[in-house]
């Protein structure tokens, strides 16, 4: 596994990840951001609603400082978030653009931007997109056809042995083998009581330039990766010591910064496959029993203002939307409804 401070592949608005790894692979940024630039004139203003909150504001000039800051400099790993972006942003347009047909309220009418978008990755998929639009449904070969993709992209853009970041719940997922299913029971590992930074009231700007602070993204990355610690028999007291040392230096550097903050939880999900020997040792040293007695009781234990927890948590609940790389569909038919 590399380094999880090294490269993250993020799902949703990757903003909060963008203040903890030094690389982040934006999965979902540029499917709406392609999204609105091919049908801005056409597109009824409830699309804009849904993805305003999933990306920066869509003016070029911005767009660009922010993927450099995320991806780097315009290599491989640019190449490959294009593309998978196209990819996704067609099949969704060419979703929605089925669901809206006949609709009397709402106008959508991206087609032809699918076709077009489908264009500029192969031939091979205009004609399945094609296809799709002349039986008036995508097809579920179609979507894990799409998975795949994703997942290659993630694999060739360098992110592939990272862990995962799920911006819906803050969690940070360890393991690849979690992806394909949605029903495999897994641990968790939580931390409640945390001042987090509030990324909604902040700008894009003001990430960028954090970024650029080394020793302050170390701080706030520090308590992130706590359940990735060397905690090996360590006793209870120094488990705290070194949690306690760490949301101190967090804390710091998000009043330093003058971040608005909210009081949220973190965590990391993982499978036996790719267990974190640190979530282990805090089970034991704090705990005081093995991760799997631990977490078959959901035990909790109270560490300052915060509390750790750790417990079972079905696949199905958090990762259920990976089953439909199009995860804005879902909110499209609840307004159609």
């Amino acid at each position: 596994m590399a380094r999880p401070d090294s490269a993250i592949a993020c799902l949703g608005g990757p903003k909060e990840a963008a203040l903890y790894f030094d690389r982040v692979f934006p999965i979902d940024l540029g499917t709406s951001s392609i999204l609105t630039h091919a049908d801005r004139q056409r597109s009824s203003p409830e699309i804009f609603d849904l993805l305003k909150t999933h990306l920066p504001p869509l003016d070029d000039t911005f767009l660009s400082p922010v993927l450099e800051s995320l991806l780097g400099e315009r290599g491989e790993a640019y190449r490959q978030y294009l593309r998978q972006s196209l990819m996704s942003g067609a099949l969704l347009m060419t979703m929605m653009g089925l669901a809206a047909r006949g609709h009397k309220t709402l106008n959508l009418d991206l087609e032809d931007a699918a076709l077009d978008t489908a264009e500029e990755i192969s031939p091979a998929f205009r004609r399945s997109v094609q296809s799709a639009l002349t039986r008036g449904r995508v097809s579920k070969p179609q979507i894990n056809s799409l998975n795949r993709e994703i997942q290659k992209a993630i694999v060739s853009a360098g992110y592939g042995d990272g862990p995962t970041w799920q911006a819906s719940d803050s969690f940070t997922i360890f393991g690849q083998s979690l992806l394909p299913s949605t029903k495999e029971n897994a641990f968790f590992a939580s931390l409640s009581g945390l001042k987090l930074v509030d990324v909604k009231a902040t700008s894009w700007e003001r990430i960028i330039e954090f970024r650029k602070d080394a020793g302050a993204k170390a701080a706030l990355r520090d308590l992130r990766l706590f359940f990735e610690a060397d905690l090996a028999g360590k006793e209870a007291a120094q488990v705290e010591d070194i949690l306690l040392s760490r949301i101190y230096h967090h804390d710091e550097v998000v009043r330093g910064w003058g971040f608005e903050t909210l009081n949220r939880a973190m965590g990391v999900l993982f499978s036996k496959e790719s267990a974190l020997p640190a979530v282990g040792a805090i089970s034991a040293a704090i705990l005081g029993a093995p991760l799997a007695a631990a977490a078959a009781g959901a035990a909790v234990f109270a560490i300052g203002s915060c509390a750790v927890e750790v417990g079972r948590a079905t696949i199905e609940k958090r990762k259920a939307h990976l089953e439909n790389p199009v995860r804005y569909l879902t909110d499209l038919k609840a307004k159609l409804n």
